[in-house]
């Protein structure tokens, strides 16, 4: 459990380094890479000329160090994480020219070097080759961890008790990740949520996106004329764990609410039908004024991630002040297979403006052919 803690933090981590420093260099107006590159050079060799030395950081480490936690991808190359004196060099660099944020990139990196210390203490050396795969969704005992396609054989579902653990690494078992709070950063977008449902905020007994196969449609979205006191009411009954059931109607379970970007919260919802399993992101505006944000949502059957079907790519999506958006569930809906396998959502909501993130997911759905057993769920 706690290499699976150090994990999810040592990711999140990476990605906000990477989405600090993508943010400054991948829009117009703002230095390239190449012209990032040179003044980290001529930084260097300043450095040398007052008889102090610094580590080299040519384009295809930087472009390395932006891939986030993708770094850390087993199999991959093994070049060093960024390190504090890499970051101070990259933030003066980023600075002149009005990057402010760039300021935080010292710290991070000093918290980077921190976890693969505990996690090289943890894990032993071979940490790195763990790091992604204990983060993988696998509610199913002897899965292969690897996010790829749906190319290898299915794992069958185990017994109830067994569902939220993991197969054994280096003699230590592990635990699905604890539900907690998102990290406010996001990939670059390129589509459109083509249909939500909006609902109210605080007389709604919840909302149900209509659920099948047809193909998607763009519905005109409903407002709740009611004002938020203190922020909507969430639809769906919930209890002391924050989890929620009933959101997306019956048999669903959303996760308990992350926080962030800014006054959003947000949950991971997952439903199962008698013919089908379909997941949503429910999302929560408490400001006062209307957000932008980018969404993704995946989904993980048989610890292999999967995309939408119909919504494989990053989504931006509007969220009027006051209000509660739940993402259309036809948009990431399969079949409900004969085999029992677990289902779990696997959701992203982050910044308009952010460029990588970390996910979120929701309860575990052990689906057998005559059952459904949530882990967790309500108590």
């Amino acid at each position: 459990m706690l290499f699976t803690e150090l994990a999810r933090a040592l990711a999140q981590a990476l990605d906000a380094w990477a989405a600090t420093v993508g943010q400054a260099t991948d829009t117009e107006k703002r230095p390239t890479r190449a012209g990032l590159i040179a003044e980290l050079e001529r930084d260097r060799k300043e450095l040398e000329r007052l008889g102090r030395t610094r580590k080299r950081i040519d384009e295809p480490l930087l472009a390395y160090w932006l891939k986030g936690r993708d770094q850390l991808r087993a199999g991959g190359k093994r070049n060093r994480l960024p390190g504090k004196e890499d970051s101070e060099a990259i933030a003066r660099a980023l600075t002149k020219r009005e990057h402010h944020r760039a300021e935080q990139l010292p710290g991070i990196s000093v918290e980077i070097a921190d976890l693969a210390r505990r996690l090289k203490d943890e894990g032993g050396t071979g940490w790195r080759d763990d790091v992604l795969a204990s983060l993988i969704p696998e509610a199913i005992a002897g899965g292969d961890a690897n996010p790829k396609s749906d190319t290898t054989s299915s794992a069958a579902l185990p017994a109830p008790e067994e569902s939220q653990q993991q197969r054994p690494r280096r003699g230590r078992p592990r635990r699905v990740r604890a539900l907690g709070s998102a990290l406010a950063v996001a990939v670059t977008a390129t589509a459109v949520v083509s249909a939500v449902a909006v609902i109210g905020s605080e007389d709604d007994e919840g909302a149900e996106s209509p659920s099948g196969f047809a193909a998607p449609r763009t519905p005109q979205p409903t407002f709740s004329n009611t004002p938020a006191q203190g922020g909507p009411a969430e639809a769906g009954a919930s209890d002391s764990s924050g989890l929620e059931k009933g959101t997306l109607g019956e048999d669903s379970r959303c996760s308990a609410p992350f926080q962030g970007p800014h006054m959003i919260t947000w949950r991971v919802c997952t439903r199962v039908e008698k013919d089908r399993v379909s997941f949503a992101l429910k999302i929560t505006n408490k400001g006062r004024v209307a957000a932008d944000v980018k969404t993704r949502l995946e989904y993980a059957r048989a610890a292999q991630l999967h995309p939408c079907p119909k919504a494989p790519n990053y989504q931006p999506l509007n969220i009027p002040a006051g209000r509660t958006v739940i993402t259309d569930s036809r948009q990431c809906t399969v079949p409900r297979e004969a085999t029992p396998f677990a289902y779990q959502g696997v959701g992203r909501v982050v910044a308009k403006e952010a460029n990588a993130g970390s996910y979120e997911l929701s309860p575990a759905a052990n689906v057998y052919p005559d059952r459904v057993i949530w882990r967790p769920d309500l108590v």
